[in-house]
C-alpha cells in the first residue's frame, strides 16, 4: 500500500464540523437561534472570514437560514439536496449509472409492504389509471413519462414523505435516461401490477413487482460480463 500524504483539513473545515457538533449536542432544533458570526469568531478564536466560510457551506447544506430580523436560525434540511444537485449534473460513469438503477430496483422492491399496508382503494384506482397510460403509450418519450408517473405513484402510496421525495429525484435521473441508446424500454406488466394491488393479492403484487424489475436486473449483468 502506498504512503501517500494524509490530507489536512483545512481550518474551515474544522470550523464546520465544530460547528456541526455544536448544533448535536446543544441539541438545536429547527428555528432555534444561531450565534452570529461576530460571536462565533470570537469563541471558536478564528477569523470572521473562516467563520463565514464555514456558516456559508451550512447554509448550501440547508442547515442554517439567515431570516432578517431574526439572524440566522436553524432549519430542517432536504436529506436529499446535495443528490439532487449531482443527479441533475448527470456527470456519471457507467458504473454508476448501473448502480444507482440497481439501488431504485432495491429502493421499490423494499416499499412493497409499506405500500401493501396503506394503500386505499381510491389511491389503487388511481394506479390503474396510470398503468393504462403506460400501456397505450404511443411512443417512447410517451411510455418513458408514463412510466415515470406511474412509479412516483407507486411510491407515494407508502405514505412516506422522504421516499416520495427520493422517488422523484430518481425520475429526474431516469427521464435523462432516455438519451442514453444502450437502453431499450417496453411495457412491463404495470397494468397487472395494479389489479395485484387491487385485489388485495400480496403475494401476487410481490411476485410481479420483482419480475417487473429482473429485465433490468438482468440487462446490468450482462453489460458488465456476469452470466
Amino acid at each position: 500500500m502506498p504512503l501517500d500524504p494524509i490530507p489536512q483539513p483545512t481550518l474551515a473545515d474544522s470550523v464546520e464540523q465544530r460547528l456541526l457538533a455544536y448544533i448535536r449536542t446543544a441539541n438545536l432544533g429547527p428555528g432555534d437561534p444561531f450565534p452570529g458570526e461576530e460571536e462565533l469568531a470570537e469563541r471558536l478564536e478564528v477569523s470572521r472570514g473562516v467563520v463565514r466560510e464555514a456558516v456559508s457551506r451550512l447554509r448550501m447544506l440547508g442547515v442554517l437560514d439567515a431570516r432578517r430580523r431574526r439572524g440566522t436560525v436553524l432549519q430542517e434540511p432536504d436529506p436529499f439536496l446535495g443528490l439532487e444537485r449531482t443527479l441533475d449534473a448527470g456527470v456519471f460513469g457507467e458504473d454508476t449509472w448501473a448502480e444507482l438503477t440497481e439501488l431504485r430496483i432495491i429502493f421499490e422492491l423494499g416499499l412493497a409492504e409499506l405500500i401493501l399496508r396503506r394503500a386505499t382503494p381510491a389511491t389503487v384506482a388511481e394506479l390503474q389509471a396510470l398503468a393504462e397510460t403506460v400501456e397505450v403509450a404511443a411512443d417512447r418519450d410517451a411510455f418513458i413519462a408514463a412510466d415515470l408517473r406511474f412509479h412516483e405513484h407507486l411510491c407515494g402510496l407508502a405514505g412516506n414523505r422522504l421516499a416520495s421525495r427520493f422517488q422523484s429525484l430518481l425520475g429526474s435521473f431516469f427521464a435523462a435516461v432516455r438519451h442514453r441508446p444502450a437502453n431499450s424500454y417496453r411495457p412491463g406488466r404495470h397494468r397487472e401490477l395494479a389489479s395485484a394491488l387491487a385485489a388485495g393479492n400480496a403475494e401476487q403484487f410481490r411476485a410481479l413487482l420483482r419480475e417487473h424489475f429482473q429485465p433490468h436486473l438482468d440487462r446490468l449483468e450482462q453489460s458488465r460480463g456476469r452470466p
